[in-house]
């Protein structure tokens, strides 16, 4: 499913395959020779030619670069997805979710992108992987963290803009759940980025967000105390409380796309649309896609719990029109 993908790309079951299937040759071979176990190594070196042809099969419509880049002292590290087509493409930098986790657990939506024309960016948010510097916590929403982790994207928007010659329609942004919130702040620290998608961002305050989801019972510790609905009402007879990204996105000018789930029990997604339905009607570039089965992160609710349909080709398709329109602005 899209979710097991989530947490177990293909690519890395197809690798450890490939790898699995040369050491049980290996083991064969060695302690029995090959005329002594001849299922075992027939077995064995299926396993081999499998693994390596789902890794030729599905990987062979892009190629990943490592790049690094530099926040002050700290060294970020990652990998550049490149469409195998034709380029120049559009590119779009990840900005992480709240979890510890390196750039491998955002392979499934870099790797949809780049199937379809759009180059990625994802790096090892700071703490974890191969990049420098401290990890704070999980869900660590402090208005400072929030601008550390802003201003790390925003310096991979910069190296990005430096490699204009194997792009179009400048450098986007992809933000992922506490990424919405990430995305806004890094438009104001540079002024390179052409447009965003906000995946399950919210577009409501930290303190708004933590009361929505603790009603919604968004974690494994906490029971679901009333139905979605009912929790989006309860928030917004709160006061704002810690980060608000609405005087942020009320200052910008980005083209911005939000991807809501209506099942969301994360982040309140009819408060969030109702926010952007606001600013669009302001006049600001804003719009968003509402999906009625979808959960966070455009999941499904139900048994194999993929991605809603749709999703994923909505996203592509509005950053290939926008990337378009940058491209052709003289």
């Amino acid at each position: 499913s899209d979710l097991a993908n989530f947490f177990l790309p293909t690519r890395m079951i197809a690798r450890n395959g490939a790898l699995l299937g040369g050491l049980l040759v290996g083991i064969s071979a060695t302690r029995a020779g090959l005329r002594a176990a001849p299922l075992r190594s027939v077995l064995a070196a299926g396993l081999l030619l499998f693994g390596t042809w789902i890794h030729i099969t599905q990987f062979r419509a892009y190629t990943e670069e490592p790049l690094a880049f530099e926040n002050g002292e700290t060294v970020l590290s990652g990998s550049l997805y490149l469409p195998s087509s034709a380029g120049p493409h559009p590119v779009v930098v990840i900005a992480h979710g709240s979890i510890q986790a390196p750039r491998a657990i955002y392979h499934l939506f870099a790797d949809a992108l780049a199937r379809r024309g759009i180059a990625v960016y994802s790096f090892d948010k700071r703490g974890t992987g191969h990049s420098g510097g401290e990890y704070q916590s999980d869900n660590n929403a402090s208005e400072e963290n929030l601008r550390l982790l802003a201003s790390d994207v925003a310096r991979a928007v910069d190296t990005l803009n430096t490699m204009t010659d194997r792009f179009t329609g400048g450098v986007g942004v992809l933000g992922i759940s506490m990424g919405g919130w990430l995305t806004p702040l890094a438009a104001t620290m540079t002024g390179d980025i052409a447009y965003m998608v906000l995946l399950s961002g919210p577009a409501v305050s930290v303190g708004e967000e933590g009361y929505f989801s603790n009603l919604a019972g968004d974690n494994f510790e906490t029971e679901q105390l009333v139905p979605v609905a009912v929790a989006d009402s309860l928030t917004r007879l709160e006061d704002p409380s810690g980060f608000d990204p609405r005087p942020t996105l009320g200052n910008l000018q980005v083209p911005g796309l939000w991807v809501l789930g209506l099942q969301d029990t994360s982040i309140p997604s009819r408060m969030t649309a109702d926010v952007i339905s606001a600013f669009a009607a302001a006049g600001k570039p804003y719009e968003f896609r509402m999906y009625p089965g979808a959960d966070h992160l455009g999941f499904g609710t139900e048994w194999p719990y993929d991605l809603e349909p749709n999703v994923i080709e909505d996203m592509v398709d509005w950053i290939h029109r926008q990337a378009s329109t940058a491209g052709a602005t003289p």
